[in-house]
């Protein structure tokens, strides 16, 4: 009676984000780190010119503050909201839309807000998915009791686990399902797909100061985090997964700490299952969904996980990108008929063949051009011209067998302690 109880609670949840598909929406969050203009190192949270104070500067320009304690930890507006993650990564939630030019615009409207700031401090906000010119040693966590309990827990795992935490900018992308049946399609093909979404935006030349010589360092990143919550949510690609499937996901992953009365507890290596009985409020449901970091993860909307940070406007092409093919019912039937042949093995093979061999890997038994080149032209097909303009842009320069990280590498425009350039 516990699990059914359990199931029932988080496939509510679940099913409680469907929405027609007249108002399915796009949104986004996008990471980011502050670094002295000189020789790129991290920003720290506190001092004259710190996270914290430059938060209150950019605050007077019509943003409500966020307090953990004492602390000054976020700000919001009626179409954004800042957060900071575990090394003081910037990010910038952007209110969902379909038409991806009110984006563009709240988003420019930011880095024109935050640069008037942080200019004269001699300050930068940069798009790259790894710290430039610190190792992780250096960096400080946030005075934030979520990211002091996490951090703690992450010590016994994965030898990456703090770089994740501390040293990786991403970009997570939302998108909305009209049902379960949607749900289906659009979770498979989420995992299906990310390979690809990994390889191309790939935004992360240097690994602690020194140039990252493969493909894809987040996903390494992420597969030496802890294998209980990151990576591939089990039989993705094995079943037809279903609302169901992943509440028994979260069930039997231990939550670090849970959310009750308002109040966070430690659960002692507690799975959900043992623990979901005593919760019952929206938030302590959408918390627990929080405590896992799969490539595809679910609260009341699909989030894709496995972008690095990207500056504009190529962020805008990846955007454009995943309403292209999410939102486009006949390019998504087609991504999901080719996916029923391949399995989680495929995927995990995929991936590995990508990390050693970046743009001229097979996309499972495909030519990766092809493939790619398949995607973005069908993708064209439901979006509006500015839309198609800002993909294109994207779209070239990975049908070109490049990304944003073997650009830098190639240019050397990275500021690391072994290359005095800037990006």
């Amino acid at each position: 009676m516990l699990k059914k109880n359990g199931i029932d609670k988080i496939v509510d949840f679940i099913r409680s984000g469907e929405k027609d598909n007249r108002f399915h929406k796009i949104g986004v969050e996008i990471e980011h780190f502050l670094v002295n203009e000189y020789d790129y190192t991290l920003i720290d949270y506190y001092g004259d010119f710190g996270i914290q104070n430059i938060l209150y500067e950019l605050s007077k320009m019509g943003y409500n503050k966020i307090y953990e304690n004492e602390h000054l930890i976020g700000l919001e507006n009626e179409y954004l909201s800042i957060s900071l993650e575990p090394g003081g990564q910037f990010e910038v939630s952007i209110k969902p839309f379909y038409d991806l030019k009110k984006i563009e615009e709240i988003y420019l409207n930011f880095e024109k807000e935050m640069n008037s700031i942080i200019s004269s401090k001699h300050i930068k906000m940069i798009n790259i998915g790894y710290l430039p010119n610190n190792s992780i040693n250096e960096i400080k966590f946030l005075p934030k009791k979520r990211y002091e309990m996490m951090s703690n827990y992450f010590l016994t795992k994965g030898k990456y686990a703090h770089n994740m935490m501390k040293g990786t900018a991403s970009i997570q992308v939302i998108i909305d399902y009209e049902d379960e049946n949607d749900f289906i399609k659009k979770f498979r093909v989420a995992n299906f797909l990310s390979p690809l979404f990994y390889l191309i935006t790939d935004n992360s030349p240097i690994f602690e100061k020194s140039y990252y010589n493969s493909n894809s360092l987040r996903s390494t990143i992420w597969q030496n985090t802890d294998n209980e919550r990151c990576g591939i949510v089990e039989n993705s690609l094995n079943k037809i997964f279903d609302y169901s499937d992943y509440a028994n996901y979260i069930l039997n992953v231990c939550p670090i700490f849970y959310l009750i009365n308002n109040d966070y507890k430690i659960s002692y290596n507690k799975k959900v299952i043992e623990l979901i009985d005593e919760l019952d409020k929206k938030e302590e449901i959408y918390h627990l969904m929080t405590m896992v970091f799969p490539e595809v993860r679910v609260k009341n909307y699909i989030e894709i996980r496995t972008s690095d940070t990207l500056p504009y406007p190529y962020n805008l092409g990846y955007f454009s990108f995943i309403k292209g093919i999410f939102y486009n019912e006949n390019l998504l039937n087609k991504i999901y008929d080719i996916s029923l042949d391949f399995k989680d093995k495929d995927l995990n093979f995929t991936m590995n063949d990508i990390q050693k061999n970046g743009f001229e890997a097979c996309f499972y038994n495909f030519n990766m051009n092809s493939f790619m080149n398949f995607l973005f032209e069908e993708s064209y097909l439901i979006l509006n011209e500015e839309e198609k303009k800002s993909l294109k842009k994207f779209a070239e320069l990975s049908l070109n067998k490049k990304n944003l990280s073997i650009m830098y590498k190639e240019k050397r425009l990275c500021g690391c302690s072994k290359n005095t350039d800037k990006i």
